[in-house]
């Protein structure tokens, strides 16, 4: 019974990993919902839909299995080194994100 879905357990995992990170304002704004509809799900009082789950991996850099299960992977911890600077670059507008990319892509050459 270790994979059936328990939204306190889910909305505990995703509270976590946004808080101190961003606000849920923020979060709410990211995701086009409500700030009531954040805190809902992040106290367990419904479900967190399954696109909105994807997102929020892409947003903090974590697995579906994380969110859903508590799984940790490779991954997570990897990214944990980098944090400071993924959080940098969320704040970061597209064509700054290119000019980085492309500085980044300079520097490791060769």
């Amino acid at each position: 019974m270790k994979y059936l879905y328990d939204a306190k357990a889910v909305g505990k995992r995703i509270k976590d990993i946004r808080k101190g990170r961003i606000t849920q304002e923020a979060l709410a704004e990211k995701l086009f919902l409500s700030v009531d509809s954040v805190a809902n799900f992040e106290n367990g009082r419904s479900v967190c839909m399954p696109e909105h789950v994807a997102r929020i991996c892409e947003l903090f850099n974590v697995s579906s299995d994380f969110i859903y299960y508590g799984v940790s992977d490779k991954t997570e911890s990897i990214s944990d080194k980098y944090r400071p600077i993924f959080d940098l670059l969320e704040e970061c507008e597209d064509e700054d994100l290119q000019r980085i990319e492309q500085i980044v892509r300079m520097y490791l050459r060769k």
